[in-house]
């Protein structure tokens, strides 16, 4: 007989666990209408939802509810007030048990006061709405339910326990983009260089000018046209020119160095007679540059001949020309050097003309012809106001604070103004982090960057970015984040 009662009892707990594995999912109540929020000034995090039984509770049972916010990694977790469903029998003895101060016996949380599950019927469903400091967390939390059913005994039944909702609180919106534009200073003395290179070739060994040999009439043509239009840019002042005479690095050092300068000054005497604006230059100087080895190098570098990597580690190895010549010729058994002498050498031979330019400030009805025509003569403050210009007119500015950030690539402002233009007509993120990141340990560059994280769905290193911006003490970052 005892051995019955055993099995019996046995039976009864297992079967007792099965209904409460397959109950451990489905709560006992409806939670509707659930509405998480961040408050306008930032502080304080509002859960809102009603509370229907959706299943027949006895008359002498009691459902404690238990609400909490767990954060997604479930690290942190904040609970809620808890609610107490009592039975209409279980109601009527708590309230007596109370009267005579006894709750305790039948209530496993006194300070809750229980509603009674037929007031529900008649009134509605419950309404709940708590409110708690918030925190960063919250943001992204699950709102979690814990239902404790109590029967007759106080005997605790059953617990269950669900997510009902996930909060998707954006901490920093599209709406709270921001893109400002820094006006550079003006400038009263500005710069301007220029540069040419002529290939007028010369009979060996000589440097006089014989303008039908070889292409030197298209040669010639050329150099009259970048004087020409060097001479009469607007608002500029030509006060410097170099000549700088170049040979290929074959032969006596020393004679290639007198012959380069020779020549260079052939061409000067050239363009001074022909046009003689260039001699009002204060600055008119002519030299040799001799041998051009690193042009060579560089050359050497940027092709694919046989032999690449050899030539340019003699000429990082030596420091003069014999030594070099001498090893380059005994590569290939010579095959090496008759290609460079052949292919690479005969650009090596020319002459640079550099001038050099003061440059007025330009009227804003002025800017816009330069502009289109020599950029590199504006500043960057011209620039900007021909950007505010365009940007009345309903025009592209994208492209004018290209402009800026190109002739300027080190400076702050033109970066921050170019990747605040890619960000607000382009969205282009990837290229703002690119353009920003030389810059990101200034604060201003800390909201466009947070902005193109948040771009490319990285919230996490966008507020991070936007939490050092208000610590250095931007303001506009301290609004969106409303700390």
């Amino acid at each position: 007989m005892k051995v019955t009662i055993y099995k019996s009892i046995a039976f009864a707990v297992v079967l007792a666990i099965s209904v409460f594995a397959g109950q451990a999912q489905e709560l006992q109540n409806e939670y509707q209408n659930i509405r998480m929020e961040r408050s306008a000034d930032g502080k304080m995090f509002s859960v809102h939802m009603s509370i229907k039984p959706s299943k027949m509770i006895r008359s002498q049972e009691i459902i404690y509810v238990f609400p909490a916010l767990v954060s997604k990694d479930s690290v942190y977790r904040t609970e809620l007030k808890p609610i107490a469903i009592a039975g209409n029998k279980r109601f009527r003895v708590l309230k007596r048990h109370k009267r005579l101060g006894n709750e305790s016996s039948l209530t496993r949380l006194p300070q809750v006061e229980p509603v009674k599950v037929s007031d529900i019927h008649k009134t509605g469903d419950i309404i709940i709405s708590q409110h708690i400091p918030f925190e960063r967390w919250m943001a992204q939390s699950h709102l979690k339910v814990r239902e404790e059913i109590f029967g007759c005994a106080n005997c605790r039944k059953i617990e269950l326990s669900s997510t009902v909702d996930k909060a998707n609180i954006p901490l920093f919106s599209s709406q709270d983009y921001k893109y400002s534009y820094i006006e550079p200073a003006a400038v009263t003395v500005k710069r301007y260089e220029e540069s040419f290179e002529s290939k007028v070739n010369f009979v060996v060994a000589r440097y006089d000018l014989q303008t039908n040999f070889e292409n030197n009439a298209h040669e010639l043509s050329r150099l009259d046209n970048f004087v020409i239009e060097a001479l009469k840019m607007k608002g500029t002042t030509l006060d410097q020119v170099f000549v700088t005479g170049y040979a290929s690095p074959e032969g006596d050092f020393n004679s290639n160095r007198i012959l380069s300068e020779r020549r260079a000054n052939t061409l000067a005497v050239y363009v001074k007679s022909k046009h003689p604006g260039v001699k009002k230059a204060p600055a008119f100087r002519v030299n040799s540059e001799g041998e051009d080895w690193a042009g060579l190098r560089k050359a050497v570098v940027e092709s694919d001949i046989d032999y690449a990597s050899e030539v340019v580690a003699i000429i990082d190895k030596y420091k003069t020309d014999k030594e070099r010549e001498a090893d380059i010729k005994k590569l290939d058994n010579g095959r090496v050097y008759i290609q460079l002498l052949k292919d690479f050498y005969p650009a090596l031979r020319r002459t640079t003309f550099r001038m050099g330019y003061a440059v007025r400030p330009y009227t804003i009805e002025e800017i816009p012809e330069i502009f289109d025509t020599k950029p590199g003569l504006l500043s960057q403050n011209e620039i900007y106001r021909l950007a505010k210009l365009n940007l009345s007119k309903g025009k592209d500015v994208l492209s004018i604070y290209e402009v800026a950030y190109k002739q300027f690539p080190s400076d702050v402002i033109a970066a921050l103004n170019y990747a605040n233009a890619l960000l607000q007509y382009k969205q282009d993120a990837a290229k703002a982090l690119n353009v920003l990141q030389p810059h990101k340990a200034d604060v201003r560059a800390l909201l466009p960057m947070a902005i193109a994280y948040h771009m490319q769905g990285d919230e996490i290193q966008a507020e991070k970015i936007l939490k050092t911006a208000v610590e250095k003490g931007d303001k506009d970052a301290k609004r969106i984040l409303k700390m």
